[in-house]
């Protein structure tokens, strides 16, 4: 890709790459099942990218300028590409107006407005989802048999202001992308005073519509250029290796509204499994909530069951579960891999020679 710059580091003209892995710029083939996904249209066409290979988004751009109707048309294209045991959505939206077409819809295991009270208990089931699925998983190819499940929050800014927010977030994305989970954060300013710069950095994929201001578009892709960009929808795609300038994709709320129902008739059944086990562990946190109230405590296992149950269990405040997540301890899978490496240390002092 060349990238022509003014050598202070401004974007005067962007290339389309292609040839690289996972990307390219022609349109995917419509079938079930499908992460590849087009993201807009340049001089040379389409381009998409596979959304499997690109664990969480960051969007940013000043208001009215095409962000959420982006991210609409977006999802719209992963219902029409997937079944919804294949993908699953969740949406929290500080405007109740925005996503309105989503409710209701076999792909959407829940969509709420930001409330802080609210969120917490959705975020605690998210982080169990997440333990689940890995301790569930001896090897990342056992992972296959889950759904993608992608998180909308829009606008993140609004729940970053709470610590545990900003520490479920993290945790989110350093191990949802091994158990398949997506996040999707839109905000009108990526400044660290709004986005953490951990959770910033740990999204490389970029989204930037106009900043309205050339250094926001430099915290954003690294780059001024983004402030330039004139008409609403047009975007660059920062990632590692990609720089792209796009026209984003764009439904009319008409088409929105009329491929969603489409696909509430066709899969207008049961819900997913990730649906059930997602309500599941909501429900008992909301349980555990209720009990701990009252000062109950229970002896039961605090492992799962096959159905994804957690029963009652005895515990210290801030030491256990979730909340030793927000104080720090690590994940199951780093505890996997500080485990593996241990062994493999043994192994190797023992009969002296490298174990693969």
């Amino acid at each position: 890709m060349n990238v022509m710059t003014d050598g202070r580091g401004n974007l005067n003209s962007l290339e389309n790459e292609t040839g690289r892995k996972g990307l390219n710029n022609s349109v995917p083939p419509e079938t079930k099942d499908n992460l590849n996904i087009i993201l807009g249209h340049n001089e040379k066409g389409a381009f998409s990218i596979d959304l499997q290979k690109v664990p969480h988004l960051l969007i940013a751009g000043a208001p009215g300028t095409g962000k959420t109707s982006f991210v609409e048309s977006l999802l719209v294209k992963m219902i029409c590409q997937n079944s919804p045991e294949s993908v699953q959505i969740i949406i929290y939206t500080s405007d109740d107006s925005q996503y309105a077409g989503f409710d209701n819809n076999p792909y959407i295991i829940e969509k709420r407005s930001i409330d802080h009270h609210e969120l917490r208990t959705s975020f605690e089931a998210i982080v169990e989802l997440i333990d689940y699925r890995l301790s569930h998983s001896s090897t990342p190819r056992n992972l296959d048999e889950y759904s993608d499940l992608f998180i909308v929050i829009d606008d993140c800014s609004f729940i970053t202001q709470y610590s545990w927010a900003k520490q479920m977030l993290y945790w989110l994305i350093q191990d949802g992308r091994i158990a398949k989970i997506h996040l999707v954060s839109v905000t009108s300013t990526p400044l660290s005073s709004d986005i953490p710069p951990r959770i910033r950095d740990g999204i490389p994929h970029r989204i930037a519509f106009n900043t309205g201001t050339g250094s926001i578009s430099r915290v954003l892709i690294n780059k001024y250029g983004a402030e330039k960009l004139q008409i609403p929808g047009q975007m660059i795609l920062k990632g590692p290796n990609i720089l792209e300038k796009l026209d984003g994709i764009h439904l009319s709320d008409l088409e929105i509204r009329t491929t969603l129902r489409q696909s509430t008739a066709e899969y207008n059944g049961n819900p997913s499994s990730t649906n059930i086990l997602f309500q599941s562990l909501k429900n008992e946190i909301e349980e555990e909530s209720i009990a701990a109230s009252y000062n109950y405590t229970g002896t039961g296992s605090q492992s799962y069951t096959a159905e994804g149950k957690r029963p009652y269990k005895k515990k210290e405040p801030d030491k256990t579960g979730v909340k030793a997540k927000i104080n720090n301890k690590k994940s199951p899978i780093q505890q996997k891999l500080t485990l593996a490496g241990l062994i493999r240390r043994i192994m190797q002092t023992l009969f002296l020679k490298n174990i693969d």
